[in-house]
């Protein structure tokens, strides 16, 4: 959960050192981004666990066809979720060269809540995929990677953004 400061503290920030409690605010952001990517990540990491469980079962039966597809699948998402789980740590922060306006700031949250749409619906075309029959899975698993791909455009959208943001501010 984000921090909540004393209420002391923020007395203080406010009376002697005032960018003190702009930074405690930043820094709040920075740990609600924080929570919101970890969440992110779990989903991704759910549907990766969705499609190894697949996998298994192919092989278990013997049967290889449609597993370099669903190979692919699990390393884009695992691309997609390595990317969210390791970019910088939340949105710049009161001390750091680039700084982000609170407009900007409310439009990166934004985007990343849309992110969970987003998701929501690769999890929904995974389980759409999986639970067809086996014998369509080469053309059903051509859809859910087009629909990683459109999970991974709205990313680099997010990021493209807040560089063009950060660099005019």
């Amino acid at each position: 959960m984000p921090k909540t400061y004393p209420q002391r503290l923020l007395d203080f920030a406010k009376q002697y050192v005032p960018l003190l409690r702009t930074y405690l605010e930043r820094e709040e952001l920075r740990d609600v981004d924080k929570l919101i990517r970890d969440e992110l990540v779990k989903k991704m990491q759910e549907l990766i666990d969705k499609i190894n469980d697949v996998k298994r079962e192919l092989v278990d039966s013997g049967r290889l066809a449609g597993l370099d597809l669903l190979d692919r699948s699990t390393h884009k998402l695992e691309k997609l979720r390595d990317s969210i789980r390791f970019a910088s740590r939340g949105y710049s922060g009161v001390f750091d060269l680039e700084q982000l306006n609170e407009q900007v700031l409310n439009r990166l949250i934004e985007f990343d809540q849309n992110l969970f749409e987003q998701i929501n619906s690769l999890a929904d075309k995974v389980k759409e995929v999986l639970s067809r029959p086996k014998s369509e899975l080469k053309t059903t698993l051509r859809e859910l990677d087009e629909e990683i791909d459109i999970f991974e455009e709205k990313l680099d959208q997010r990021d493209s953004y807040a560089r063009k943001t950060s660099e005019e501010c």
